[in-house]
Formats: C-alpha cells, structure tokens, sequence
C-alpha cells in the first residue's frame, strides 16, 4: 500500500499507518508500506524523516514508490534551472537516500525508485526533476543519488 504526500502530511500520514495496522490485526495480506516522494528542493527534511519513521514502525516493508525532486517551485512558465537550485537539488536527492537508510532498518528496506529517467520524460512539466536532463547527461542529482547509496 502505498500513497502520496506522506511527507508533507502528518495527518494523512498517521492515517494511513493507523489503516495499516488495522488491516495487519485483520490479518490481511500486506507486507508493505510505500510513499510516492514527489518533493521539492524546499521540503522540509525533518517530515521526510519522521514519515521513514513512522512507516518503519508498522514492522512493513518500506519502499519510495515514486522519486523526484522539483526544482522549478515558484512555477516560472519558461524556466532553466541554475547552478544553484540543481546543487540543492542533488543535495535532496542525497539526503531522502541517506535519510531512508538511516530511519528504515535493513531488514525492512524494499527500495527507490526515482520516477522517470530524463526530464522531459517526467509527468512534471516545466521543471527538471530527474537525474539526467534532456540530453541523457547525468546532472547533480544523479551524483548525489549515488553518493548516498554508496554511503550506506
């Protein structure tokens, strides 16, 4: 089972843990929880964490359903990213890998996977939240990606 906005709301967050755990004292058939992480350079890391958190805490495992990092938050209609926000972004991607790895034990890790492989592929348009951009070069993000699997 998984669902979206899970990082920004703490509400349905704790909702959907408190379903969860209802279904396992049913004894349904659910061996995981997952979170679809369409996130920005501006999301708040200590949420993300606590969402780990508390997904971990079910006992499931844990898997990022849908990875990507939006750069473009003020929704500027003709936009390239600068130097800048593709360095925080490769600095989110790097903090979400590092940060499930630190929160959900081993045991319970069952992946990420980032949505999409190159920009224009993404189902965000008018941003680049992926780890290569138009041209299939690897960018910042995919550096970060990486560092952090590699870190574990």
């Amino acid at each position: 089972i998984n669902d979206y906005n899970l990082e920004t709301s703490t509400r349905k967050l704790d909702s959907l843990v408190a379903y969860v755990n209802w279904l396992k004292s049913k004894s349904a058939p659910i061996d995981g929880i997952g979170t679809q992480m369409h996130i920005s350079i501006s999301t708040d890391t200590t949420a993300i964490k606590n969402a780990f958190i508390k997904m971990a805490s079910t006992g499931l495992l844990v898997r990022i359903s849908e990875l990507d990092v939006i750069i473009n938050t003020s929704k500027v209609a003709s936009f390239t990213p600068t130097t800048d926000q593709l360095t925080q972004q490769a600095k989110m991607y790097y903090w979400v890998v590092r940060s499930y790895n630190k929160n959900v034990p081993a045991s319970q890790r069952y992946g990420i996977t980032v949505w999409g492989v190159h920009d224009p592929d993404s189902w965000i348009t008018n941003d680049a939240p992926l780890l290569f951009d138009a041209n299939y070069k690897k960018k910042s993000a995919y550096s970060g990606f990486v560092q952090a699997l590699k870190a574990n």
